[in-house]
């Protein structure tokens, strides 16, 4: 099973599927959740995924986009290894391409 995770600057939404051709139609456990705001944050993500995906089974693969900063990323790369002795795939966007260019 894998695991796909959006971390935002306050929110997380994340699903568990097989590993199939399409994850998006075989999913087996989804959320979205609310982790507080930057003063809050890593503690309050932290105590989040102790919550929620502490209860699922081990993923094989687990992939994160993440916009929330350093310490979001710290904080989900270092709950994965801690209870699933895996190390966690972060994904993001290029600072430009195709004509387009980021602000940040």
């Amino acid at each position: 099973m894998n695991l796909v995770a959006d971390a935002g600057n306050s929110r997380i939404k994340w699903a568990f599927a097989p590993q199939a051709r399409d994850p998006v139609l075989c999913t087996e456990h989804a959320g979205n959740a609310f982790y507080g705001k930057p003063d809050e944050r890593p503690s309050a993500l932290a105590g989040l995924l102790e919550s929620t995906w502490a209860g699922y089974p081990i993923p094989t693969r687990v992939v994160i986009s993440n916009v929330g900063g350093d310490e979001v990323q710290q904080c989900l790369c270092d709950w994965v290894k801690r209870h699933w002795r895996i190390a966690p795939e972060f994904v993001g966007s290029q600072a430009s391409g195709w004509g387009a260019q980021r602000d940040r």
